[in-house]
C-alpha cells in the first residue's frame, strides 16, 4: 500500500562543485546553531563562585565564550568514541563475531545515548582542566542540547534514516527516489520515528523552558474574585546549575 505521505527529493546536493548529503549539511547546521544559543545564554548567565559566607554573587562575571569552543571540542572523542560503543552493544552479535569491525569508521553507524554521556563527561574534565564554572555550564548547555538532539533528528528526515517499523497508517512515509538512503526498503511505507522523536524532544526543551515560570503560579482570591498571580522568583533545585543537565538528560531518556 502506498505511503500517505510521500517524500520525493534527491539526498544529495553540489555544493562548491562537491557532491554533500543533505543531511550533513543540515546536522552542520544545527551544531552551528546549538554552539550560537549556548553563546548567548554564556552570555546572559551570571555568577560567581561562593563567596566567605556561601552566598553565590548574582552579578558575578559572565561565563567565557572563547571557553564554550574547547569545551565543545572537548565533548567529541567522548561522543564519537560512546557512539560506537553504544551502536556495538546494540548489534552486539555482529561485532562479537567481527571485534575488529568495531573500529572501522567507514561500517555502521554511531549510537546517541551512551555518545551524549560520554561526550558529557569528556567536555566536563575539559571545562575542569581550563577552570571553569562546570555547573553553570551545565546550566547553561541543558536547552541548547536537548534542541540540538531535537532537530539533529528532525535532519535524519533528509537522509532517510532512522525510520520505523513498516506501517499502513496514513502518517506512515516512503522516499520515492533510489537515493541512498540510510534506512533499509525506504520505499516501503513506515513510521518516520526519527520525527516523532525530534518533536517529543523539541516539546520536552519548551517544557523545561516554561516550568520555572509555571511553577510559580497562584492563583489569589481578589474580594469575590480569583486573579492568577507569580510567586516570588527562585531557583528551583532540579532547574539549577548542574542538576539542571541532570534533569534534561533523565528526561530525554525517559
Amino acid at each position: 500500500m502506498p505511503a500517505a505521505i510521500r517524500l520525493d527529493f534527491d539526498p544529495s546536493t553540489t555544493v562548491f562543485g562537491l557532491s554533500m548529503r543533505l543531511e550533513t549539511l543540515a546536522l552542520a547546521g544545527v551544531i552551528f546553531f546549538v554552539l550560537v544559543l549556548a553563546a548567548l545564554s554564556a552570555g546572559r548567565s551570571r555568577g560567581a563562585p561562593a563567596g566567605p559566607e556561601g552566598a553565590v554573587d548574582a552579578a558575578g562575571p559572565r561565563l567565557r565564550r572563547d571557553d564554550l569552543v574547547l569545551i565543545a571540542f572537548g565533548a567529541v572523542p567522548g561522543a564519537v568514541v560512546g557512539g560506537r560503543l553504544g551502536y556495538g552493544l546494540v548489534h552486539f552479535d555482529y561485532y562479537s563475531a567481527n571485534p575488529g569491525a568495531i573500529t572501522d569508521p567507514g561500517q555502521g553507524s554511531f549510537g546517541l545515548t551512551i555518545g551524549v554521556v560520554l561526550g558529557t563527561l569528556t567536555a566536563v574534565a575539559v571545562a575542569r582542566l581550563l577552570a571553569a564554572p562546570v555547573g553553570r555550564w551545565l546550566s547553561v548547555a541543558s536547552v541548547p542540547v536537548l534542541l540540538g538532539l531535537g532537530l539533529g533528528k528532525l535532519t535524519m528526515i533528509l537522509g532517510g534514516t532512522g525510520q520505523g517499523s513498516y506501517s499502513d497508517a496514513s502518517w506512515a512515509t516512503s522516499y520515492v527516489q533510489t537515493g541512498p538512503w540510510g534506512s533499509i526498503n525506504p520505499s516501503f511505507p513506515a513510521l518516520p520515528s526519527q520525527a516523532v522523536e525530534g518533536v517529543l524532544i523539541l516539546a520536552l526543551a519548551v517544557l523545561v523552558l516554561a516550568a520555572p515560570s509555571l511553577l510559580r503560579l497562584r492563583v489569589r482570591r481578589w474580594r469575590s474574585f480569583a486573579r492568577p498571580g507569580l510567586a516570588p522568583r527562585r531557583d528551583w533545585a532540579l532547574l539549577a546549575g548542574g542538576r539542571r543537565y541532570m534533569t534534561v538528560l533523565g528526561l530525554w531518556a525517559i
